[in-house]
């Protein structure tokens, strides 16, 4: 027996399993939610809760992986992710950009919002940075979600019915980060009372 025959029945021994969608959220929910979870019990800064949602999302790439990679078999060919043309990455950034930017230049000169009395260089240059290292987190969560869940939903529903339910899992995979937000919300109107 040649050791191509022999690479081939191992290949073909390792069969893919069908995609599950409710195996692929059990994997990607219990990585991910310990989390988010942790963000709304541990409240302590602003920092610490960025933390924690930025890990959550890399965990859907991880459990997406491992999903895909080792659960499914089914790989990650569907995916999407093609380099394209710089130009229309830089074009992308840049739209984020402005569309971030520029409201808050017409909040300013509106005088709706306040700058900081002790804003200095270093926290201007702070608050200018802090969207690059959250990009990598949030590409990760495009990823599993767009990427790979959503593909696999398309081939086993109309298109239509595959984004009512992706657009009904990414809003439950968010319910900790909103019950954080309702908490702070809570709490603020608490300590105006």
């Amino acid at each position: 027996m040649s050791m191509k025959s022999e690479t081939d029945n191992s290949q073909s021994s390792a069969q893919s399993r069908p995609f599950s969608l409710w195996l692929y959220l059990l994997i990607v929910f219990g990585l991910s939610w310990p989390f988010q979870i942790a963000g709304v019990v541990w409240r302590q800064s602003l920092l610490a809760v960025s933390l924690l949602n930025s890990a959550s999302m890399v965990m859907v790439t991880v459990g997406t992986y491992l999903a895909g990679r080792y659960v499914f078999r089914d790989g990650f060919a569907g995916a999407g992710w093609r380099w394209g043309r710089w130009k229309s990455h830089l074009a992308v950034l840049g739209l984020a950009a402005v569309l971030w930017i520029v409201p808050t230049f017409i909040d300013l000169a509106a005088g709706t919002l306040k700058v900081p009395a002790d804003l200095n260089k270093a926290k201007f240059i702070w608050v200018l940075l802090l969207p690059v290292p959250l990009l990598v987190p949030a590409f990760g969560e495009e990823f599993g979600w767009r990427g790979y869940m959503l593909p696999r939903l398309a081939r086993r529903f109309t298109p239509r019915k595959a984004v009512l339910v992706h657009s009904i899992i990414w809003w439950a995979w968010h319910i900790p980060v909103l019950a954080n937000v309702g908490f702070q919300a809570g709490s603020a109107t608490a300590d105006e009372t």
